[in-house]
């Protein structure tokens, strides 16, 4: 990420390469929130630069084999694929510590409500 106003030479080699580059066009389908569908004729020396912000949980298969996903100098993903034509889907897989989480959320807000419920004055009518 550029954080420098030396960086602004930087910035402008990468909005060259980008909208400037090689005509290789990608077609793109989201399959809902944590999915996309890629379909790339790649190039030697080339790379699909996916405008969405890089997390290691981005998951690239191509032809069942995974593909390496990185992050770029602005913090998008690159997909890293062998030359020829590929059809890629892109995955969040959500991180087993996150799922612990959701556990540990889900038990603590039970024994919250059981704590609340014992110390509730029972009406008698």
């Amino acid at each position: 990420m550029p954080r420098f106003p030396d960086d602004v030479e930087y910035l402008r080699g990468y909005v060259d390469v980008v909208e400037n580059g090689p005509d290789s066009p990608v077609t793109f389908e989201r399959e809902g929130t944590d999915a996309m569908l890629l379909r790339a004729k790649v190039g030697t020396g080339q790379a699909i630069l996916v405008q969405e912000t890089y997390d290691p949980a981005w998951q690239a298969r191509s032809n069942g084999r995974r593909l390496p996903v990185r992050a770029d100098i602005m913090g998008f993903m690159v997909v890293e694929a062998p030359p020829g034509e590929h059809q890629i889907r892109l995955a969040f897989v959500t991180p087993a510590e996150n799922r612990v989480g959701w556990v540990l959320t889900g038990i603590s807000l039970l024994f919250l409500a059981a704590l609340a419920a014992d110390g509730m004055p029972v009406r008698k009518h």
